[in-house]
């Protein structure tokens, strides 16, 4: 069985300018359709967008590190808060 491959009709399209092609038989039988999507989306038509550069970025997610970082630095004091307040009412 001989495969080609096309660009599919507009209807059969990609979504998010996902280029689309058709893998057909040479009775011309539709197989299957296929995106390929461009930077940033995902999906069998492109139709997810990836999570935005912005939180996790160019500079290594930085600011999502400085988010748990800081989150991590609370819960930390939290807990030494609760320890000390426990000590100092079981010593009086």
């Amino acid at each position: 069985m001989s495969l080609l491959l096309e660009y599919c009709a507009e209807e059969q399209g990609c979504f998010n300018g996902g280029e689309c092609m058709t893998a057909k038989t040479v009775g011309s039988k539709i197989l299957s359709v296929s995106c390929k999507c461009p930077s940033g989306f995902v999906g069998h038509y492109c139709e997810v967008a990836l999570v935005s550069d912005s939180l996790t970025g160019s500079n290594g997610g930085g600011i999502a590190a400085i988010i748990i970082v800081t989150m991590l630095l609370v819960l930390l004091l939290v807990v030494i808060g609760y320890y000390y307040a426990r000590r100092s009412a079981i010593s009086s």
